[in-house]
């Protein structure tokens, strides 16, 4: 059964172009991170600069299961083919890159508690969680660090990304997939040491 993947690149006038000729392809979705990873490489058939890419959809048939930032983008000539090579993270990105103001934050809920301090077209937030009665945000703490503080107070759990760009605080009901040879394309575990701190 035959995959349709393609990568969706929109430009700064809204004009949207499609490549279905995938040479790579990597998503990345850590488990309460607060935004997913994606980078690839394209045959680019279209008069497209890497200048012009402002946004970067991944679409399996007519589903969008990715939208992110184009963090780094090469348009490129390799043995007589040009190529777009890209490295992209989810919009949810953010709520680690923009600070909330410090202090004591009083009878809040998830919503407001982001819409506080960062609002995106692209960025969703789950809808009727439980009204604390305070939080407290660190100095230069980000906003996933107070959406953390919020859950563990509100849930006693991780926030998480749910889908393309909906940050979550109920747990999510569990589901059970399937996966045939001919689906799967490759899987395997890895283990990470980059945040190992010495006692010394």
């Amino acid at each position: 059964m035959p995959v349709n993947i393609k990568i969706a690149v929109t430009d700064q006038g809204g004009t949207e172009r499609e490549f279905a000729k995938g040479i790579k392809l990597v998503m990345k979705r850590d488990i309460y991170l607060a935004y997913i990873s994606l980078s690839g490489e394209f045959i680019c058939d279209t008069n497209l600069t890497a200048a012009q890419v402002c946004r970067i959809r991944l679409k399996l048939g007519s589903s969008v299961i990715f939208s992110g930032i184009p963090d780094k983008v090469e348009v490129f000539m390799q043995g007589g083919v040009k190529r777009i090579s890209f490295v992209s993270r989810s919009y949810t990105s953010l709520a680690m890159q923009n600070e909330h103001e410090p202090g004591i934050i009083t009878d809040v809920d998830l919503d407001d508690l982001v819409s506080s301090c960062l609002v995106h077209p692209e960025i969703t937030v789950e809808q009727n969680t439980p009204v604390e009665n305070y939080i407290y945000v660190k100095q230069s703490s980000s906003l996933w660090d107070a959406i953390i503080a919020y859950n563990i107070k509100s849930r006693g759990r991780m926030p998480y990304i749910y889908g393309t760009g909906k940050i979550m605080s109920t747990k999510a009901h569990s589901a059970v997939r399937s996966y045939t040879g001919e689906q799967l394309t490759g899987s395997g575990f890895s283990v990470s040491t980059l945040n190992m701190l010495s006692d010394v």
